[in-house]
């Protein structure tokens, strides 16, 4: 199946995560795209997530990628969307392109987004497969205009919502239920097309996994 470069971009233009239609849509066209082409190795995603460099970043990169690992507090640029947060996961996805989302530097709702990030990295890696995100931190005022509960965990950063890139999500849900040990709320299997999962409790293969419900 063949795509037009300009429909892509079309698209992706105008796309809105929180519209329900438009989340449809990029899972039925993840349905024609060949497997390999959703892998972290492939081209469009080593494009995707590498920012280009420039002079003030170039001076404080570290010399090697084990230097950087943990990611943490106070090294994280949170103006580059490209700017990974841990292996598998950005800015971008943290603050969904929005910079009002960006966690105040050294705060708790910076460490409490990057503890989630070590766990979704375990928990990608099991799953094998490309993960989206629809929502993860959310600061009060972002939180009410989305339709947030008041006490979300979302606002502490210690929440995301989660989807297969590949439009398993059932199976993926699954598999969440199974080995997160946190909190987890039943977006797919109640219609809303995300997973919901925080660190109430514990995280990826640690916890009671005593918290779910649906929506």
């Amino acid at each position: 199946m063949a795509f037009d470069d300009q429909k892509f971009q079309d698209f992706f233009r105008f796309y809105d995560h929180h519209n329900p239609r438009h989340q449809n849509a990029v899972l039925e066209l993840a349905k024609h795209i060949p497997a390999e082409q959703l892998a972290d190795e492939a081209n469009w995603v080593r494009i995707f997530r590498t920012a280009p460099p420039t002079p003030e970043l170039e001076q404080r990169k570290p010399p090697t990628e084990s230097v950087r690992l943990p990611y943490e507090p106070g090294r994280i640029d949170w103006h580059d969307n490209n700017f990974r947060v841990s292996r598998h996961f950005t800015v971008g996805e943290v603050t969904r392109f929005d910079p009002r989302r960006i966690p105040p530097i050294g705060s708790a709702v910076e460490r409490a987004v990057l503890a989630l990030a070590t766990d979704l990295d375990k928990l990608r890696e099991d799953w094998n497969r490309p993960i989206g995100v629809t929502s993860w931190n959310r600061p009060p005022a972002i939180n009410q205009a989305v339709g947030g509960v008041s006490n979300s965990q979302h606002i502490l950063g210690s929440a995301v919502d989660l989807y297969d890139l590949g439009g398993n999500d059932r199976q993926f849900e699954d598999f969440l239920d199974r080995h997160w040990g946190g909190a987890l709320g039943y977006g797919i299997r109640s219609g809303r097309g995300f997973t919901h999962l925080d660190m109430r409790g514990g995280g990826f293969k640690r916890g009671s996994g005593s918290i779910r419900w649906n929506y």
